[in-house]
């Protein structure tokens, strides 16, 4: 007798097979405490403010988030907290979705760079970067506040009230040093032999042929065969079903349909599944697929002897207690019918897999051994179809700047292979012209032929011109990443939110 393990439970028509909808899981302290957030804010959003009430209004109390090595991430008037506070919050005016997660973006934007900029001062402080009134000055005048025309401009700048000058003079000194810092980790220098080394690894290239062995090569006969050793598996059942979460609730509902009530109507009004939306219905499923959701596999088989509109349960489930409904005579399964047939292979190769394995491999070791320096010739012999993949690079750590097998690869299963890196060295260690051994993809078996190798000049080009913009991008994005994750910072963001803001605010 197979395993009744679901994991190739075909679909049926209607919906995915999933009786089960009540299995307790393992919850988190961090999944307890986001859950919490989550609904705070949506029961807020019945009774919040709009947004346009909140978005720019002042908070009037000082307000501390946490630190970065021991200096205050505060919210107070005036500081770069409150700055950063104004402007993400004028990004949402006017908006109508809901106002309590926009408070949270908000504020939660604002804290992240407010946490950034800290960072990155106490880095300048560290390497002595200093602030001199002509670095200021000429800070004013490039920061484009007085231009006209794309210039700096004597008249606007005369023009401008006392109050704004000195304004853009406190924000452009605040933050000099913080964008001096910011200006040399992107403008860093690329090494040449760095490029070099990237180009290198981009523009040697190899394209290849495979065909696959999956559950498809399966012949049919041993399909049938197997589906009549185990005919109780396929048969095709039409199903209701009511869930419940003790055997008394079971035992009371079944009183109310034996009492007249529809189950459809105690379904929608009781059961605790996905189903109860469509009155318990399921739809037509093989029985394998109903089996695997009972604590007691076998109790399963009373349901194959009942006939339309057969009402069965309580039958205790894998979490919980099901009542269960025929909408129609169970049917058994055509063995000269090919969804059937399809659908036996499937569950074979997920279900009782030694024997589609051993049948696989077995015929993959066939067709490599009976390669005689033509692939294709083999191949058409074979009545296999070949997959080509077009040129692609030795992509070790699948790199976003060289081509990939999910590009190259339009039928994805080389494209998994590849995901171990043993294997992608071996793709591209054998010789050229060379076919490896059958390498297992999941339940299927891929043979692989390596096709050409050749020089990508035109990516090689293409990657020397672009690595070195892309790098000092990352010099930035790596930055950040390191602050936010440093030990260096406490991070009481959450806690103040829903205690100070969300309380406040509602």
């Amino acid at each position: 007798m197979p395993s009744n393990d679901n994991k190739g439970t075909e679909k049926s028509s209607k919906k995915n097979v999933n009786i089960n909808s009540h299995k307790k899981k393992k919850v988190s302290v961090g999944w307890i405490f986001g859950m919490t957030v989550l609904i705070l804010i949506a029961v807020s959003f019945v009774a919040a403010p709009a947004i346009s009430a909140i978005v720019g209004q002042s908070v009037t109390t000082s307000l501390t988030f946490g630190s970065y090595d021991g200096e205050e991430i505060a919210y107070t008037q005036d500081s770069y907290f409150y700055d950063q506070y104004q402007a993400y919050g004028s990004q949402y005016e006017g908006s109508t979705s809901n106002s309590d997660l926009a408070l949270y973006n908000i504020w939660k934007s604002a804290f992240d760079s407010t946490v950034y900029y800290v960072a990155i001062n106490q880095m300048a402080d560290d390497i002595g970067i200093l602030t001199t009134e002509n670095t200021i000055n000429d800070a004013i005048i490039n920061s484009g506040y007085y231009n006209v025309d794309g210039k700096f401009s004597k008249q606007a700048y005369e023009e401008t009230s006392i109050e704004q000058k000195e304004s853009i003079r406190k924000s452009i000194t605040r933050t000099l040093p913080y964008n001096t810092v910011l200006s040399d980790v992107s403008t860093a220098l690329t090494s040449d032999a760095e490029t070099q080394y990237v180009v290198s690894m981009a523009d040697n290239t190899r394209s290849f042929d495979y065909v696959v062995f999956d559950s498809s090569s399966y012949p049919k006969e041993l399909a049938a065969q197997y589906g009549l050793t185990n005919p109780q598996l396929f048969y095709s059942i039409d199903l209701s079903i009511i869930s419940v979460e003790t055997e008394e609730d079971a035992n009371n509902l079944i009183s109310q349909i034996n009492s007249g009530s529809s189950f459809s109507d105690v379904a929608t009004e009781s059961s605790l599944d996905s189903y109860a939306a469509n009155g318990g219905e399921i739809g037509v499923v093989p029985f394998y697929a109903v089996q695997n959701n009972f604590k007691d596999p076998q109790e399963a088989i009373e349901i194959l002897s009942g006939t339309e509109g057969s009402v069965f349960g309580p039958l205790e489930s894998a979490s919980g207690w099901a009542i269960y409904k025929l909408n129609a005579t169970p049917v058994a399964a055509d063995y000269t019918d090919e969804d059937t047939i399809n659908m036996i292979r499937t569950y074979i190769a997920s279900n009782d897999e030694s024997i589609m394995d051993s049948y696989l491999l077995e015929k993959a070791n066939e067709f490599v051994a009976s390669i005689d320096d033509d692939f294709e010739a083999a191949a058409e012999a074979a009545q296999l179809e070949v997959n080509a993949v077009s040129s692609t690079a030795k992509n070790i750590s699948d790199s976003q700047y060289m081509s990939s097998f999910s590009y190259s690869d339009t039928n994805g299963t080389l494209a998994s292979a590849a995901t171990d890196e043993t294997v992608l060295k071996q793709l591209f260690d054998a010789e050229v012209g060379s076919t490896l051994d059958p390498l297992k993809v999941s339940t299927s078996y891929v043979v692989v032929n390596v096709a050409s190798e050749s020089t990508d000049s035109g990516m090689g080009e293409y990657l020397a011109s672009v690595y070195p913009y892309y790098a000092s991008q990352h010099n930035t994005t790596d930055l950040q990443y390191a602050i936010m994750a440093s030990d260096k910072l406490e991070d009481n963001f959450m806690t103040v939110f829903i205690e100070k803001i969300l309380g406040s605010a509602n």
